[in-house]
């Protein structure tokens, strides 16, 4: 069940297209300033999935935020604490993360 929105017949020509790229070889032709942020806890993305983008392009900016997750906030217990923050909507915004926005910005 918990596939299934992956899987979901309304969803299948979007995934079919999406998984011909290649994260590492579309990032190299951007012509701009690149910011990759991750977080350490980030389900979805592993950190060294965000190390192997910013190897990709020599003079992009890596972050990596220490117990940030998927959805920008920041997780002090384990990956139950982390699955459920997905549906919080209280917790804030990942300070670390703006202030690493703020910096790239200036």
């Amino acid at each position: 069940m918990e596939l299934a929105s992956v899987f979901n017949k309304d969803i299948q020509s979007f995934m079919m297209n999406w998984m011909q790229y290649n994260p590492q070889e579309e990032i190299k032709k951007l012509q701009m300033p690149i910011l990759l942020i991750n977080g350490t806890k980030d389900l979805q993305v592993e950190p060294k999935e965000a190390k192997l983008l910013n190897e990709a392009v020599p003079g992009s900016t890596l972050e990596l935020i220490d117990n940030m997750n998927h959805v920008l906030v920041t997780i002090e217990g384990d990956n139950l604490e982390n699955s459920k923050s997905y549906n919080e909507s209280f917790r804030k915004i990942s300070p670390e993360l703006i202030e690493a926005i703020l910096r790239f910005v200036k």
